[in-house]
């Protein structure tokens, strides 16, 4: 069977946060939303370095609209994500290994 425990918290069990950078120990999916009735923008960003928004790539980007924003992403092992907003709602980030046993998203930061 495929497919990891979802996580909300890093390798060193803090939750994961906005604008931080977190590399993956596995492949896996990223998930983020907000509040619900938010009007922020969520952007995901991959990349190599500990700086995926500034030296990565736009990985996914959500609406700006009153349902819940949302961004979804898959990661590659040894590469880098991190997720920012354009308001300070509550936001909640998701970590999916691909494969069971899958370790958590090392804080790069």
């Amino acid at each position: 069977m495929l497919g990891g425990v979802p996580t909300a918290n890093d390798s060193e069990s803090n939750p994961m946060a906005r604008a931080h950078a977190y590399k993956a120990q596995t492949p896996g999916f990223v998930n983020a939303w907000t509040s619900v009735g938010s009007l922020g923008t969520l952007k995901a960003y991959i990349g190599n370095t500990s700086d995926p928004e500034g030296a990565g790539e736009q990985a996914d980007e959500s609406g700006t609209n009153n349902g819940i924003p949302s961004v979804k992403c898959f990661v590659a092992v040894g590469k880098c994500f991190e997720i920012t907003d354009s308001v300070a709602d509550v936001l909640v980030i998701k970590w999916t290994p691909l494969v069971r046993g899958g370790g958590a998203p090392i804080d790069y930061n």
